[in-house]
């Protein structure tokens, strides 16, 4: 899948975007999203902005935090990935 350091920072991006839909999904805050991963609220911070890339155990204990499965999110990561590496980045 991820070939050279712009398709690694792509694959991170798209994880961390991700990540916040499942969060805007809960409706929890970042600060519930610590609580409940056990996570300071600045690394939750940094793994949903896309600036720290997120391990497996990471991806476990969030997923957990927004009602869903590590899979969800990298089923979802990865047909946007797939999206963006066909058509492009979006447009800032």
């Amino acid at each position: 899948m991820a070939t050279n350091d712009q398709d690694v920072a792509l694959l991170q991006q798209v994880i961390a975007a991700e990540l916040r839909a499942a969060r805007a999904r809960t409706g929890r805050t970042q600060e519930e999203v610590a609580d409940l991963t056990g996570y300071h609220r600045s690394t939750v911070n940094r793994l949903l902005g896309g600036t720290r890339k997120v391990d497996v155990l990471q991806l476990i204990d969030l997923a957990k935090a927004l009602d869903t499965t590590p899979g969800e999110i990298l089923d979802a990561a990865q047909r946007e990935y797939e999206r963006k590496k066909d058509t492009g980045p979006d447009p800032k």
